[in-house]
C-alpha cells in the first residue's frame, strides 16, 4: 500500500514504466533491520522524496488526470501481494509469513519516517479512506494461506492429499472475497484518498466499508443458501467427517442439507449453546 503510494506520489515526474519498476520491485528491502531505524530508512528514500518531506509535503497527492491509472495500477499491485501471501501456503506458511512480516515492517517504517517529520497525521488521513477494506483484504490472504500451511502441516485423521484438498477449496473462498475487495480498495485509493475531501469524509468511508466487510465475514452461523454448504457437502468425500453448527433459519434449506449429507458422515447441530461452540472451534482442524 504504502509503496504504491510513495511511488504514484511523484506522478508528475514519473513515467508509467517506472511505476511499474517500482511495483513489481515488492517489500522486501523495506523489511530489512536496518530499515526499522527512522534515520537509516529515511536514507533509503528518494532524493525528491526527502525533499518533499523536508518541505513538510507528503507524496500522497495524486495529480487528478494520472488517477485512472494510478488506481488499476494499485489494485494489480495489491492482488499481487494477496496472491503471493495466499499461495506462501503451500512453503507450510514460510513465504507467507514472510510476507506478513515484510509488508508490516515496511508500513511501519514509513511511518517512522514521516512521524520524524511530523507529517504522521496527513499519512492518516491519506490512509484513513482504504485502509480498512485493504489491510483486511491483506490479513485474509494471510489467513487463507496458513489455511492451506496448516493442512499441510496438521493434517488431523484426513491424510496430506485430502486435507489439503479441503483446506485449498475453504481458503479459496477467501480469496473471492478478498479479489474485489481489494478492487473497491484501490478505487478508494486512487481517487477518494488523494482528493480534497474532508478527512471526516475519508474516515467515514472507511469506518463504513470496513464495518460492512467485517459485518458478512461474522455472521458465519446461520444455516442460509448464500453461505455455499450446500456445495461443501456435494464436494465432501464420503469417507470426511464434517460438523455443521448453526441455526436453520431456513427450513427449506436446511431440508435440503440434510438429503445431501445422506450417506456421508456429516453431524448437524443446530442448538449448540455458547460452550459447546467454544468447544466445537476448540476441536475444530478447519
Amino acid at each position: 500500500m504504502a509503496n504504491v503510494a510513495a511511488v504514484i506520489g511523484l506522478a508528475g515526474e514519473t513515467s508509467v514504466e517506472d511505476l511499474w519498476h517500482h511495483l513489481l520491485s515488492g517489500p522486501q528491502s523495506a523489511a530489512s533491520p536496518g530499515r526499522l531505524l527512522p534515520d537509516v530508512a529515511a536514507n533509503a528514500l528518494s532524493e525528491e522524496t526527502r525533499q518533499q518531506l523536508a518541505q513538510r509535503q507528503l507524496w500522497t497527492d495524486i495529480p487528478e488526470g494520472f488517477r485512472p491509472i494510478a488506481g488499476p495500477l494499485i489494485i494489480v499491485n495489491n492482488v499481487r501481494v494477496a496472491i503471493v501471501l495466499f499461495a506462501g501456503g503451500l512453503t507450510a506458511g514460510a513465504l507467507t509469513i514472510y510476507g506478513l512480516a515484510s509488508n508490516g515492517a515496511m508500513l511501519g517504517t514509513i511511518f517512522a519516517v514521516v512521524q520524524g517529520y511530523g507529517l504522521a497525521g496527513g499519512l492518516l488521513a491519506f490512509i484513513a479512506g482504504h485502509g480498512a477494506l485493504e489491510l483486511s483484504a491483506i490479513f485474509l490472504s494471510g489467513g487463507a494461506g496458513l489455511r492451506l500451511a496448516w493442512a499441510i502441516v496438521r493434517p488431523g485423521e484426513r491424510s496430506r492429499r485430502d486435507a489439503l484438498r479441503l483446506g485449498s477449496a475453504q481458503a479459496s473462498r477467501v480469496m473471492l472475497l478478498v479479489i474485489p475487495v481489494l478492487g473497491v480498495a484501490g478505487l478508494i485509493e486512487g481517487f477518494l484518498s488523494p482528493s480534497g475531501a474532508s478527512d471526516a469524509v475519508k474516515a467515514a468511508v472507511g469506518v463504513v466499508t470496513g464495518a460492512m466487510l467485517w459485518g458478512y465475514i461474522l455472521f458465519v452461523g446461520r444455516l442460509l443458501p448464500h453461505k455455499g454448504i450446500d456445495r461443501l457437502i456435494e464436494a465432501l468425500p464420503p469417507e470426511l467427517p464434517l460438523t455443521v453448527c448453526g441455526r436453520p433459519y431456513h427450513p427449506a434449506y436446511y431440508k435440503k442439507l440434510v438429503a445431501l449429507a445422506e450417506g456421508k458422515r456429516v453431524e448437524f447441530i443446530t442448538d449448540a449453546d455458547d460452550a459447546r461452540v467454544l468447544d466445537l472451534y476448540r476441536r475444530a482442524w478447519a
